[in-house]
């Protein structure tokens, strides 16, 4: 009877060994597929700005599975036709792009309540998988945590247009940014 004992004991013990390794193994393949999604994820950052006598202009920063783009719409005056510029930034740029947008987003953000008339109002749309983002803003300081943000895309933006259009637009936009 003890062997007998025994030897149920040692299949329990055996199923339950077996019933773990297939829960650890069910694991990994939940966070090999979490790992995945979180990977695919897009990472997307946007601004709108709305100048007070300056045409509004839209800065798209888009990362692609081989690259990264930024796109940037908006006219040459308030009664111009609207146009749109598309350029491939280099690797390194974006990839420092990236790194500190993460880290903007990953950070406590305190938001700014100004008002105003003669300034800029500012829409922000950001997602990575570190964090994400979505504000209006008014004429934030460069210092404040939504004017480094706006900063950053700005920059990317300058760094990467080519076309006279877009680098006159960034020029007008400077101002307001301070």
């Amino acid at each position: 009877m003890a062997q007998h004992l025994d030897a149920k004991a040692s299949l329990a013990a055996g199923e339950k060994r077996a019933r773990l390794a297939s829960l650890a193994a069910a694991a990994r393949l939940v966070a090999g597929v979490a790992l995945k999604q979180e990977s695919a994820r897009p990472r997307i950052a946007e601004v709108l700005l709305k100048p007070s006598f300056e045409a509004e202009t839209s800065l798209r920063v888009i990362a692609e599975p081989d690259h990264t783009i930024v796109e940037l719409m908006s006219a040459e005056s308030i009664v111009s036709p609207q146009f749109t510029k598309k350029t491939v930034v280099a690797s390194n740029c974006a990839s420092r792009f990236w790194t500190k947008l993460d880290e903007l987003l990953a950070a406590p953000f305190d938001f700014e309540r100004n008002i105003g008339f003669d300034g800029i109002t500012i829409k922000v749309d950001c997602r990575t998988p570190a964090g994400q983002k979505h504000f209006e803003v008014w004429s934030p300081k460069p210092t404040s945590h939504a004017g480094m943000l706006v900063g950053l895309i700005y920059d990317i933006a300058q760094e990467a247009s080519t076309a006279p259009a877009a680098i006159r637009c960034l020029e007008n936009l400077r101002s307001y940014l301070r």
